[in-house]
């Protein structure tokens, strides 16, 4: 604690000007990641975004709570503004808040993976498989996928829904540029913190990829037409009739499982973070992780019991590699592709797809000074996280503290506060 007051005083010394808090909340399987950017002098000038908005291990009122608790819905009469809404893929676990959100908050922007008009077929149909989904959750999230749309009530705003295109050489070739409003690898800091007045005083970015599983896709149509007799590229697909077979269902679950991997069709990972850190243009980061525990998997304590702690670990790498479901394991050459030069910068990553082994690549553990977080339920559903990843952090004791686990339990959240400080430039040699 001595060591972190020191830090604050070394900071209000040189002088903070932006704090942005990182959150990974506590929804347990799914994700709902905020990022809050907040101006010293003028807590006015602030901007908000959020990665991915769902779960499936709240109820409908645990939800509501969440989403109230986090923005402090209707206490002061005003409708927070989320400037910029980040969605990974279309599974439900990854969105199903989103449809809530929208209402109850002022959503400016939503970026979301582009689809192809087939992919569209197979996320669809998945939805008519799940057995836990109810029907007005279908709905919302079948109007999404299909017409991007999302249906708001009188008090709710409608956000601007941007498709990112995939990263697929034959899309590239098919579409028109102008379909789009963004591309691949575009820095969008200027757009979103452009309008908050933050923009231009430290040098930050948002750069994502919406990254596409061709081979899986191929793969699942013509498993599909063997199994099924009918040809998805081609024929309209009669979900209703589906959903009411149990025959059917358990045939094109087959297909599903029988695909290489887990199938997402798109991930749009991204990267938040600075775009440098260059202490000669005057602007420092100091990152401290807030976090209290409640034991599960906490890497201080080590307690099975119920504990509070307080983990302050204090870094200089304010970046963070959301990677959504992405799969790791076959495609980690893409991921080294986008974003090697931004790995100085990684102090976070999140492991893709609630750490699962089918996902995961020991090649993702890059430095002593990252931490990385599993998104995924306390009773562990569809048997997440994996023993096999979450072992591999512990057996390595140069590793077992850089794990941590985000629940349902509130006590397992983390709160990343990045301080972004200004250098006196008269006395460069303070730091």
């Amino acid at each position: 604690m001595e060591t972190v007051l020191r830090i604050h005083y070394s900071i209000k010394e040189r002088g903070v000007f932006v704090e942005i808090t990182r959150s990974f909340v506590p929804v347990g399987h799914g994700g709902f990641c905020i990022e809050r950017f907040v101006w010293e002098n003028n807590p006015e000038e602030q901007a908000t975004i959020v990665y991915d908005c769902g779960t499936e291990s709240l109820n409908k009122n645990e939800k509501i709570c969440v989403l109230e608790n986090e923005f402090n819905i209707e206490k002061d009469g005003k409708k927070p503004v989320i400037d910029a809404l980040f969605i990974s893929h279309f599974h439900r676990d990854h969105i199903n808040m989103l449809f809530r959100l929208v209402n109850v908050c002022t959503v400016k922007k939503i970026y979301a993976p582009y689809l192809k008009p087939t992919d569209k077929k197979i996320l669809i149909l998945r939805l008519y498989l799940d057995e836990h989904i109810d029907s007005n959750e279908l709905i919302e999230i079948k109007e999404f996928i299909e017409d991007n749309k999302i249906s708001v009530t009188e008090q709710g705003n409608t956000p601007e829904i941007i498709l990112v295109p995939a990263d697929d050489e034959d899309e590239k070739n098919t579409l028109e540029s102008n379909q789009f409003k963004t591309s691949q690898g575009m820095n969008l800091a200027k757009e979103i913190l452009g309008q908050s007045g933050l923009y231009g005083c430290f040098n930050w970015c948002f750069d994502f990829y919406n990254l596409y599983e061709k081979d899986r896709v191929e793969q699942f149509f013509e498993e599909y037409k063997e199994a099924i007799g009918e040809d998805i590229l081609s024929e309209e697909i009669d979900y209703d009739s589906i959903k009411d077979d149990p025959d059917m269902i358990k045939k094109i679950k087959k297909v599903y499982e029988s695909v290489d991997g887990d199938l997402n069709v798109n991930s749009l990972v991204m990267y938040s973070g600075a775009l440098s850190i260059n202490t000669c243009e005057g602007v420092d980061f100091v990152v401290m992780e807030e976090r209290i525990c409640d034991g599960f998997m906490c890497s201080y304590c080590r307690n099975e019991e119920c504990c509070t702690c307080n983990a302050g670990v204090i870094f200089d790498k304010p970046g963070c590699l959301y990677l959504g479901d992405y799969d790791l394991k076959h495609n980690m050459s893409k991921i080294i592709d986008r974003y090697f030069r931004y790995f100085p910068y990684i102090g976070c990553i999140q492991i893709p797809h609630h750490g699962s082994r089918k996902s995961f690549n020991e090649e993702i553990i890059l430095d002593a000074d990252i931490v990385y977080v599993i998104l995924s339920g306390i009773k562990k559903s569809h048997g997440l996280p994996d023993d096999d990843v979450v072992s591999r952090f512990l057996s390595c004791r140069a590793d077992r503290d850089k794990l941590r686990i985000v629940t349902e339990k509130k006590k397992t959240r983390i709160d990343f506060k990045i301080r972004v400080c200004c250098f006196r430039r008269r006395h460069p040699w303070r730091h």
